[in-house]
């Protein structure tokens, strides 16, 4: 799991509970950086499904 490592810790992850949260942890941060810029995207494609944001 070397790959991993250089793309979601600064650390070696040795289990894969520690693997699975340092990957979490990276798709939510881009997933919530991506959604600071994309807002009016995000809400216009879930009102489009039926979801109201106030």
């Amino acid at each position: 799991m070397g790959g991993l490592r250089k793309r979601y810790a600064n650390k070696s992850l040795t289990t894969f509970a520690e693997t699975l949260e340092a990957l979490l942890t990276g798709i939510s941060y881009k997933f919530f950086s991506w959604l600071q810029k994309n807002m009016e995207l995000f809400v216009a494609h879930k009102a489009e499904r039926g979801f109201v944001f106030r």
